[in-house]
């Protein structure tokens, strides 16, 4: 467990959040516990319980939810939130992971004043690791990472498309491991400063069709995949007796970045039985696979 690693979980999440965010879709309550791990290591986001959808990809919806640690600045003054603000939690569950204590901490260790921190911005973050694992080293590169996805202001915050594209990600990825060090000090320091359960999301269960729409899109998504199969199997055959298409068929596989194209470009306005207008939320549990 070190950068290299965390890359790689990084960038699961992002690509979640960027097929989310293409769909209008805010997921409000990203944090440590709503991501999960498959045997193989795959990442799935799960729990949309607080979610809404944006009647447009430039709307904004008020209100406060979530968990308190891990809510934006933006949502704390109520000026109105987007996906930014889903991009600002992902910076929050990064920096508590690698540097094993959250951004924003308050002397009095309860919701109240986390939440005044965070509108205030003051202590600011250190960008460093906690006390406890101060003589653990965690480059520059990554803290640069931080520094853009935890950017106050929601216009100057990077989006998930941007975050992806970032360096860091990919050096991190091709480090050579024994250049490295461990940070699984950093993920008990995590635990013990409450980035998993201890802190407990501020729940509104509003029932509505948003699990019944990602649903939906999920099963056009296969419905897409399974005809592209059958086209590639079809051109295959051709190809095995000399007769080459014209044009090369690409097999999608589950939503992942060679997908998101075709994802990120369903037309929702056009499609039979979905609700593009308005915010809404939901009550129940839905896994986009990864």
């Amino acid at each position: 467990m070190n950068e290299a690693f965390y890359a790689g979980v990084f960038t699961q999440m992002l690509k979640a959040l960027q097929v989310v965010h293409g769909l209008n879709v805010i997921h409000m309550d990203i944090k440590p516990d709503n991501f999960l791990f498959t045997k193989g290591l795959t990442l799935k986001l799960c729990d949309f319980g607080l979610g809404q959808r944006l009647s447009s990809s430039g709307s904004k919806i008020t209100g406060t939810s979530g968990t308190p640690i891990y809510m934006s600045p933006e949502m704390l003054r109520n000026s109105g939130c987007n996906s930014k603000t889903d991009m600002w939690s992902f910076g929050v569950t990064a920096y508590v992971l690698l540097y094993g204590t959250f951004p924003y901490m308050s002397e009095k260790y309860c919701r109240d004043a986390v939440m005044e921190v965070i509108r205030l911005g003051y202590p600011s973050p250190l960008f460093h690791p906690c006390q406890a694992c101060e003589r653990i080293n965690v480059s520059d590169s990554a803290g640069k990472f931080l520094r853009l996805v935890l950017r106050r202001e929601p216009g100057r915050r990077l989006s998930a498309k941007q975050a992806l594209e970032h360096p860091w990600l990919a050096m991190a990825r091709t480090e050579p491991e024994s250049l490295l060090p461990s940070l699984k000090l950093m993920l008990t320091s995590a635990r013990d400063v409450g980035a998993f359960g201890s802190r407990k999301t501020m729940n509104f269960t509003t029932p509505d069709k948003l699990d019944g729409f990602l649903q939906m899109q999920q099963d056009i998504h296969q419905g897409q995949r399974s005809e592209a199969v059958k086209s590639s199997r079809a051109s295959n055959s051709l190809s095995a007796t000399g007769v080459v298409p014209q044009h090369q068929i690409r097999v999608p596989g589950t939503i992942a970045a060679s997908t998101l194209s075709n994802f990120d470009a369903l037309d929702l306005q056009n499609i039979p039985g979905t609700e593009v207008s308005g915010a809404s939320r939901s009550s129940t549990k839905t896994d986009i696979t990864i």
